[in-house]
């Protein structure tokens, strides 16, 4: 019925015929789109890439090889990751090889906390925004905590001699820089998420901006 619509308004005569695709997943189109939704799903790129592989091995294809390149699960610096299984002659000339380009747009969020100033931000001050903002969203919303606390700390204890490494952990913080993204919020309305942001930005160390993106 949307089609119908659409043609509606072209003035020449079309002749549209439909053809059934067998083997969808041998074309890469067809692959790349649902490679493509996972990704919307926030599904993990390699279960992706994975699924993706074997649908085609399950059509019957010779080999297959899947790329993804980009911000990859909203990492910071973008990489390139690829998966081949069963034979890919990309060097040969006269080998049949189909391929396709499919682009992705991937957010977590629609408002976020960005980072001003450089700082380590411990495991509880980060808990503690998290806590913060859960308190003022609503059940619809959505919170993504976009760093984790992978540096342990150690103090050394007394009366040891001098030199690193003599101290166990006390605890954990994340390093973050100027321009880094430390939380991202949807499915609420801005003066909510302004009003929840602001709880979670007094729980920072450093000095922190409210972002919206698009």
């Amino acid at each position: 019925m949307n089609m119908h619509k659409k043609l509606n308004c072209v003035n020449k005569k079309l002749n549209i015929a439909i053809l059934k695709v067998t083997n969808a997943y041998k074309h890469p189109n067809i692959l790349a789109e649902f490679i493509a939704g996972q990704l919307k799903n926030r599904v993990s790129f390699r279960k992706a890439i994975k699924k993706a592989i074997e649908l085609t091995e399950q059509a019957g294809t010779k080999g297959v090889q899947v790329q993804i390149a980009g911000r990859i699960d909203g990492k910071e610096i973008a990489r390139v990751e690829w998966i081949r299984e069963g034979r890919v002659p990309l060097q040969t000339i006269r080998a049949k090889i189909e391929y396709c380009c499919y682009t992705v747009r991937t957010i977590y969020g629609i408002l976020g906390i960005k980072a001003l100033e450089p700082a380590w931000i411990t495991s509880r001050q980060i808990e503690a925004g998290r806590r913060a903002m859960s308190r003022n969203v609503r059940r619809g919303g959505q919170i993504w905590v976009r760093i984790f606390p992978d540096k342990p700390v150690t103090v050394r204890p007394t009366e040891t001699r001098m030199g690193s490494g003599k101290g166990f952990p006390e605890y954990w913080v994340a390093v973050v820089k100027p321009g880094k993204i430390l939380y991202e919020m949807g499915g609420v309305p801005e003066n909510i998420a302004r009003k929840a942001i602001s709880i979670a930005s007094s729980k920072m160390p450093i000095r922190t901006q409210f972002i919206l993106s698009g």
